[in-house]
């Protein structure tokens, strides 16, 4: 967490901090799975891909068709070993804290730094979904004054979180 500690202004302290769920990387090993199915697959789509097309056209069908099937098996794998990725990066990245000042979110894979007035935030709405409240995660989803709105999936104790933000408030 020294990041957040490097952009805090002189004299001013964390009172809390939040980080990402332990439950992300549950999330990144389900879409690694996905990856390699689709990776894996096929033979399974070869199988059931069937046209009835004439003679002259066959021979290159079947090429065309095993080809893009590869093609689209592998996008579809990259796209999902890209999102685990995301995810598993996005818990060491992203951090949440909370001064007597303001609200900081701030992602350091993205470079990505949000500081909201505490003043100026209107509402902050905890959403911890279907597992969450067994669990112990969910959804933030900050709004200030002025309309902006600002969503942290997969927050560690959410309303813990939004209980600690209206105490500093």
């Amino acid at each position: 967490m020294d990041g957040i500690n490097a952009i805090l202004f002189e004299g001013e302290t964390v009172l809390y901090r939040s980080r990402k769920h332990w439950v992300v990387f549950v999330k990144a090993v389900v879409l690694w799975f996905l990856a390699m199915a689709a990776f894996s697959s096929r033979e399974f789509a070869l199988r059931n891909l069937h046209f009835s097309v004439p003679a002259e056209f066959q021979k290159f069908l079947d090429l065309f068709i095993q080809w893009s099937v590869q093609g689209f098996l592998v996008v579809l794998a990259l796209v999902f070993a890209y999102m685990s990725l995301g995810r598993i990066f996005s818990y060491f990245t992203t951090m949440l804290a909370i001064t007597a000042k303001r609200l900081i979110v701030y992602d350091r894979l993205s470079g990505s730094l949000s500081s909201y007035d505490i003043g100026r935030i209107e509402s902050v709405e905890a959403r911890p979904g279907f597992f969450g409240p067994l669990l112990g995660y969910g959804a933030i989803a900050v709004t200030t004054g002025s309309g902006r709105r600002t969503v942290v999936p997969d927050l560690s104790r959410p309303h813990q979180f939004e209980k600690e933000l209206f105490a500093a408030k």
